[in-house]
């Protein structure tokens, strides 16, 4: 889930829009203008996408903000906090070795 923050506060801040999207709300398509914002939450920055909301959008601070800002929701708290961090898989790829003819790249199995 995106953030959404009111079009007429980023206007204040002179937040232009980057592009418009259609995005699906309550079983229909709504096209909004989206934008980036630089946020801070619990001393840390970071630079979010957000739909520029209409008056009648509610204010959200989305999953993709929270995750780039290693954070999740405690729905018992009604607070943040750090989220557990998740283990990178290392990616897996076959071995290459040079030839000797204009370094050409062969796989190896």
């Amino acid at each position: 889930m995106n953030s959404v923050i009111p079009r007429r506060k980023l206007e204040e801040l002179d937040i232009k829009p980057i592009e418009k999207r259609i995005f699906r709300a309550f079983g229909e398509y709504v096209e909004r203008d989206i934008s980036e914002v630089g946020i801070e939450i619990l001393g840390k920055r970071r630079t979010v996408t957000v739909i520029m909301g209409e008056s009648d959008d509610q204010i959200i601070l989305g999953v993709t903000a929270l995750e780039s800002f290693g954070l999740e929701a405690d729905p018992v708290k009604g607070t943040l906090k750090e989220r557990a961090t998740t283990p990178i898989k290392k990616a897996r790829y076959p071995r290459q070795k040079v030839s000797g003819r204009h370094g050409e790249a062969d796989e190896e199995e």
